[in-house]
């Protein structure tokens, strides 16, 4: 009777030992499927509104005609995103810019004043590189502008001229066009909606547009 007691205590016993160490492996090789994944989850919120302010040191070439001016360019702008590719940081963008530049002149233009106020319809193609596990992101992209003059005004002892006249005569001895066509390239370094960018773009060359635009520009800006 006693054996009999035994033999079923033993047997009752292996049957627990053998269910909590069944349990034990699943949980273990659960685990071990589960080493080294981690959930998707993003990091950056996209955001498809950009506005901006921008500085621009730029050079106006007259292909000859006279020196080269040198410009100053303060400028606002607004950009909207549209991601082309799903779940992937590619964007086209398409946006508008308002520039006020200004110029003192020099010596080769009798130090006459320039003021302009400028239009300008930039469009790149964007892709974002997230740096993993932040919240930072280098944005690459090129693109292509239309630029139109609204004003420009030439002042020299107290006389003002408008450049873009060209029944006027002006200290650079051009014809000076409204509107061109041009590119641009650059980078932008974001943290979190925040962003500061580097920028280099000029005019499409042309001899019947005058002055051809080079510019280099610093841009800070912040996505809603």
């Amino acid at each position: 009777m006693k054996k009999k007691k035994y033999l079923l205590t033993t047997i009752v016993m292996l049957c627990a030992i053998t269910t909590a160490n069944a349990q034990f492996v699943d949980d273990d090789f659960d685990d071990l499927l589960d080493f080294g994944v981690e959930e998707d989850i993003p990091l950056h919120d996209e955001y498809f509104n950009q506005i901006y302010v921008q500085y621009s040191p730029t050079r106006y070439n007259f292909d000859g005609i006279t020196p080269n001016l040198n410009f100053n360019e303060f400028a606002v702008g607004y950009n909207r995103a549209i991601q082309i590719i799903e779940n992937k940081p590619f964007f086209i963008e398409a946006g508008v810019q308002m520039k006020y530049s200004f110029s003192n002149g020099d010596d080769d233009h009798l130090n006459a004043s320039y003021k302009l106020f400028t239009f300008k319809l930039p469009i790149n193609v964007t892709y974002k590189l997230y740096i993993p596990h932040t919240e930072v992101a280098f944005a690459p992209y090129a693109g292509v502008y239309f630029r139109a003059g609204m004003m420009g005004k030439q002042s020299l002892n107290d006389n003002k001229t408008n450049l873009y006249d060209h029944d006027l005569v002006n200290t650079t001895g051009a014809e000076w066009e409204r509107c061109q066509l041009g590119w641009q390239a650059g980078l932008r370094f974001w943290v979190q909606r925040f962003y500061v960018g580097f920028q280099y773009g000029k005019d499409f060359p042309d001899d019947n547009k005058l002055p051809q635009i080079y510019q280099s520009s610093v841009t800070f800006g912040v996505n809603f």
